[in-house]
C-alpha cells in the first residue's frame, strides 16, 4: 500500500529511509513510502498538502504525540477514515481542552473521552500490545455516514 510518512524528525537522510529499512521494503516488493519532514497540523500542513490529503484513503497516527488531535480533526473535516493511538496528553500545551462537564483534559482517560466526543461515529478499542494501546478510529463505512459533529 503506498503511504506517506509525515514526521518533522526526518532529517538524517532527507527523503530517504535508513539503508537497512529501504532494503527490507525492497525485499517485500512494497512501494517506498513518501517522506515529508514537516509537522502535521490543521494549518500549514493542511494548506500545503490538501490535494494529497484528498487523495489519501486513511490517516493513521501511532503515538503521534502533539498532532493527535489535528489528525482526528483533519480526518473529520475531510470525512476520511482514520486510526490514532494517542500517547501523551500535553495538558500544558493544550490548556483549553475541556470535557462537556467543564473538566480540563488532564489524564489519558480524559483525552480519550475528549477525542471520542468529537463525533458520534468514532469508536475505540484496545490493541494487543503493552503501554498506550487504545485506538480511536473512524471506519470507512462510518465515514460514508454523515452526522452532525
Amino acid at each position: 500500500v503506498p503511504c506517506t510518512i509525515v514526521d518533522p524528525l526526518i532529517r538524517k537522510h532527507g527523503e530517504k529511509l535508513e539503508p537497512r529499512e529501504s532494503k527490507r521494503i525492497r525485499k517485500t516488493g512494497a512501494p517506498h513510502p513518501v517522506l515529508v519532514s514537516q509537522s502535521f497540523n490543521r494549518t500549514t500542513f493542511l494548506q500545503d498538502y490538501l490535494e494529497h490529503l484528498h487523495e489519501t484513503s486513511v490517516l493513521v497516527g501511532l503515538h503521534p504525540a502533539q498532532p493527535t488531535e489535528d489528525i482526528v480533526d483533519t480526518a473529520l473535516q475531510l470525512n476520511k477514515p482514520f486510526a490514532v493511538v494517542p500517547c501523551c496528553v500535553f495538558p500544558s500545551f493544550f490548556p483549553l481542552r475541556t470535557l462537556p462537564c467543564g473538566k480540563f483534559v488532564q489524564s489519558y482517560g480524559d483525552f480519550l473521552d475528549y477525542l471520542l466526543l468529537k463525533d458520534s461515529r468514532l469508536r475505540m478499542c484496545e490493541l494487543p500490545f503493552q503501554g498506550r494501546n487504545q485506538v480511536v478510529y473512524l471506519t470507512f463505512e462510518d465515514s460514508l455516514r454523515r452526522t452532525d459533529h
